[in-house]
C-alpha cells in the first residue's frame, strides 16, 4: 500500500461524483465550531434552518441519558445545554446516516457497517470518560469515522470491494483484502475524505493512526487514536457471531485488564453500559441494528475453556489408566503379552535399539506346587516371583507375564555378555529369595532361557524369536531347573560360548 495508490484512488473517485458527502448543514455546523469566536446562537440558526436536524438536537437534549431536570423546548437552547462539540457530533453523525452514503455493494452489509460504527463510537466515548485522556464527545465522532473509508469504498467501487469482501469471506483480513484488490486500505481512503470535508486534524489524525498498535498513550497528539484503537480490539465483544478466536479474546482482555484496569464485575457493567448506549444512539439517529446486541462474556468463555481444559486432563488420565490396564496383568501387575508384543514390533521395526536379548522364564515344577499347595497358593508364588524378577531387571527393562507360570523379560543390551548377565540375574532374584507361605519358607526357582537379537543374520520376526527362546527354556529344565542356556548350551557352557563369541564381530 502507498499514498500514491490512496491519492489515486480518491481523485478517481471524487471525479466521478462517487465520494460520500455530508449535507451542507452539517459542513456548515463544522466549519463554524472550527472558529474561536462563533457565537452559540449563529450555530442554533444554522440548525433551524434544517428541519430535520432541529428535531434531532432536541430530541437528544431531552434523552433520558442526559437526565434534565426539565424539557428542553427550543434549539438554542438545547444548543446552550448540549454544547458546540455535542452539537457539533450530532449534526456529522445524522448526516451520516442520509441516503447519499447508500452502498451500492451487494455483498456490503450495511445493517451492520451502522451497527459496528454505533459500538466503536460509544465505546470509545466510555474508555474517554474512564480514562481521562481525550475528550470524550471527539471521541464518540472519531470512533463513528473510524470506518468510514469502507463506505467510500462500497459505495464508489462496488465492484472491486465485492472482491474484496469475497476474500474476507475466505479468511484472509480485511486491510490485506483491501490493499490486494484496490492497492490501498478504508483506512487511508477515510482520511482524504475527512480530510476533505474539512474536519479538524484532531479527528482526522485519530482515524488516519486508530490502527495502529505502537501507539502511545501519554502523548497528547496520539491519545484520541489510542481510544479509538482500544474500542476497535473491543468490537467483537460485541459484534462477533459464535464463538471468538483466541487472538481475539486475549487482545480485548488484555484492553480491559491492563489499560482499562477493571475487574470482572467493573467490565461486565461497562458492557452493559456501552450496550444501552449503543442501542439509545441507534434510535436516536434512525439505525436499524437489526435486534438486541449481545455481549459476549470473556469471562465465562474462559471458564468454559477451563472446565474443558480440565475435562481433557481427566479423559486422558481415565485413558491412560484403561490402556495401563489394558496392558497389565491383573494377577502379578506386570506387563501382559499383549504389552510385550506391542514392545517387541516396536524392536523388529527398528524404532527402538536393534540389539536386545529375549530372556523367557518359567517357575521350575509350578505344576506340582498348585496341585500340592493349591491354586490360591500358586497365584501367590506367581505375584511373590514377578516382585523378584522386577529387582533384577534395569529401568528400560520390560517385564511380562506370557501366561501360567511363564514370564518374558524384554531387555536392549549392546553385547552378548550383558545379555547373560541378564539372564544370571533373573535366577539368581528368585533363587536367593525364600518366599512365605502361612509363615512356611518356600524356596522357588526359575528356568530362563536365553536369546539375543544380533545372532540372527537376517530379518527375524517375533515366532521365530519366541520359538528359539521356548527351546533355550527347555534345555534349561531338562538340566534341571534353577539354570539358564543360550546357543543351545547351559550356564557354564553357554559363558564360555559366550566369551569366544564375543571375539566375533556383531552383524
Amino acid at each position: 500500500m502507498t499514498d500514491v495508490a490512496a491519492d489515486s484512488l480518491f481523485a478517481r473517485l471524487k471525479a466521478d461524483n462517487r465520494l460520500p458527502s455530508p449535507p451542507g448543514t452539517a459542513i456548515r455546523v463544522t466549519e463554524l465550531c472550527r472558529c474561536g469566536s462563533v457565537e452559540l446562537r449563529d450555530i442554533a440558526t444554522v440548525i433551524m434552518s434544517d428541519p430535520a436536524l432541529s428535531a434531532r438536537v432536541l430530541k437528544f437534549a431531552n434523552s433520558p441519558l442526559l437526565r434534565t431536570r426539565r424539557a428542553v423546548a427550543s434549539v438554542r437552547e438545547a444548543v446552550l445545554f448540549l454544547g458546540l462539540r455535542t452539537v457539533k457530533n450530532i449534526a456529522l453523525g445524522f448526516s451520516l446516516a442520509s441516503p447519499s452514503f447508500e452502498p451500492i455493494c451487494p455483498e456490503f452489509d450495511l445493517q451492520r457497517f451502522w451497527r459496528d460504527s454505533f459500538l466503536v463510537a460509544v465505546t470509545a466515548r466510555r474508555f474517554a470518560q474512564h480514562l481521562g485522556s481525550a475528550d470524550r464527545e471527539e471521541a464518540f465522532t472519531a470512533g463513528q469515522l473510524a470506518r468510514i473509508g469502507q463506505l467510500a469504498f462500497a459505495r464508489g467501487a462496488p465492484d472491486e470491494y465485492s472482491q474484496v469482501l469475497r476474500l474476507v469471506a475466505e479468511g484472509l483480513p480485511l486491510v490485506e483484502a483491501e490493499r490486494k484488490i484496490l492497492g490501498t486500505d478504508h483506512t487511508q481512503l477515510g482520511t482524504r475524505i475527512l480530510t476533505e470535508w474539512g474536519l479538524p486534524d484532531v479527528l482526522v489524525r485519530a482515524v488516519e493512526r486508530a490502527g495502529r498498535s505502537s501507539l502511545r498513550p501519554d502523548s497528547q497528539e496520539d491519545a484520541l487514536a489510542h481510544i479509538v484503537h482500544l474500542a476497535l480490539e473491543v468490537l467483537p465483544v460485541f459484534s462477533h457471531k459464535g464463538p471468538l478466536s483466541e487472538l481475539a479474546r486475549q487482545a480485548a482482555r488484555a484492553v480491559i485488564e491492563e489499560t482499562l484496569a477493571l475487574a470482572e464485575p467493573e467490565w461486565q457493567d461497562m458492557a452493559r453500559a456501552i450496550r444501552a448506549d449503543c442501542a439509545e444512539a441507534a434510535v436516536f439517529f434512525d439505525v436499524d441494528l437489526g435486534g438486541g446486541l449481545r455481549v459476549y462474556d470473556l469471562y465465562a468463555d474462559a471458564q468454559e475453556e477451563a472446565g474443558r481444559a480440565a475435562l481433557a486432563v481427566q479423559l486422558a488420565a481415565r485413558d491412560a489408566h484403561r490402556l495401563r490396564r489394558a496392558m497389565t496383568d491383573r494377577l502379578t501387575g506386570v506387563a501382559n503379552r499383549a504389552c510385550f508384543e506391542l514392545r517387541m514390533a516396536e524392536l523388529l521395526r527398528g524404532l527402538s535399539p536393534r540389539r536386545f536379548a529375549l530372556l523367557t522364564i518359567e517357575v521350575d515344577r509350578f505344576a506340582q506346587l498348585g496341585s500340592d499347595l493349591g491354586l490360591a497358593a500358586a497365584d501367590r508364588v506367581l505375584r511373590q516371583v514377578a516382585r523378584r524378577l522386577r529387582t533384577s531387571l534395569s529401568d528400560v527393562d520390560l517385564l511380562a507375564r506370557w501366561g501360567g507360570p511363564r514370564f518374558v523379560v524384554v531387555a536392549p543390551r549392546g553385547d552378548r555378555h550383558g545379555a547373560c548377565v541378564a539372564a544370571v540375574r533373573a535366577c539368581r532374584a528368585v533363587e536367593r529369595s525364600s518366599i512365605q507361605l502361612d509363615s512356611q519358607p518356600l524356596q522357588i526357582t526359575v528356568s530362563v532361557g536365553l536369546v539375543y537379537s544380533s545372532d540372527y543374520s537376517v530379518p527375524v520376526d517375533l515366532e521365530t524369536l519366541t520359538n528359539d527362546g521356548q527351546r533355550q527354556l527347555q534345555l534349561s529344565k531338562d538340566a534341571g531347573g534353577n539354570t539358564w542356556s543360550y546357543l543351545g548350551r547351559t550356564a557354564s557352557q553357554a559363558v564360555a560360548a559366550t566369551q569366544a563369541a564375543a571375539q566375533a564381530p556383531l552383524p
